[in-house]
């Protein structure tokens, strides 16, 4: 009788598993409620975003909205992320962009593994490049652009771990050989025969100390100033009102 309820069990959650991930596939990739994009430029975003997916693991949300009425983007748009199901895997991993039509905010935001793909400074590097497409109202193209900017992204990211692992023999070589040569030493050290000193003259080098006098004139001084980026953006590590954490970044367009 226990046999057979857990076997039920195991089907149970194998069924529910399998009913979330088909949910999770059916979820549609580009909301678009402004009506920017035609039929075929959908499809064509469509069909970008499931080559991410299955190439690297990693989803991809274009969502269009006219209005978010009270609600800060960044909030606004990890809500929409979290509780719309979207992510892949245990850590959700995968990344969001939300444009709000009305108040003209344009936000990133990164889950799991989204969190590294998109970091502050990837955000700021991609909305720069965004940007300009959305003020001159070539919707689609800045929807390509995060696209192209999430693809680039994954794929650094892979190589970067693939060049970690090439490395990682040759430093435990390199490791292991300085290891055998500290205790080499240390065992030859203690084993030293010392000859001891009757007079403190005896320990001292001959002419192994020297004074001299160096003078360090003052020329000028340089001053280095960036400027302060004052375009409204938001950038930072954060958790969601899910309890999931977020990278996220913004502005106004």
């Amino acid at each position: 009788m226990l046999r057979r309820l857990g076997i039920a069990t195991l089907l149970f959650s194998l069924i529910t598993i399998s009913a979330l991930s088909a949910d999770n596939l059916s979820l549609p990739r580009v909301i678009d409620e402004a009506g920017f994009l035609s039929a075929q430029e959908k499809t064509e975003l469509e069909t970008h975003i499931n080559s991410i997916r299955e190439r690297y693991a990693f989803d991809a949300v274009i969502v269009i909205v006219r209005d978010i009425g009270d609600q800060h983007a960044e909030a606004y748009a990890d809500d929409y992320y979290d509780y719309n199901g979207y992510g892949i895997g245990d850590n959700a991993d995968g990344a969001l962009l939300l444009q709000a039509v009305n108040s003209r905010d344009i936000h990133i935001s990164g889950c799991g593994k989204g969190i590294s793909v998109f970091s502050s400074w990837k955000i700021g590097s991609t909305l720069d490049k965004i940007i300009p497409y959305l003020q001159r109202d070539d919707y689609f193209g800045a929807y390509k652009i995060f696209l192209a900017q999430t693809e680039n992204y994954l794929s650094a990211l892979e190589q970067d771990k693939k060049y970690q692992k090439v490395l990682m023999y040759p430093a435990s070589a390199a490791l292991a050989l300085l290891l055998s040569l500290i205790t080499f030493f240390s065992f030859r050290s203690k084993h030293k025969t010392v000859q001891p000193r009757h007079f403190a003259g005896e320990y001292i080098k001959q002419e192994s100390l020297r004074f001299t006098l160096r003078n360090d004139t003052f020329i000028s001084t340089f001053t280095a100033r960036t400027r302060r980026n004052t375009g409204g953006s938001s950038r930072g590590f954060h958790t969601g009102s899910s309890g999931r954490s977020h990278s996220g970044g913004g502005r106004k367009y």
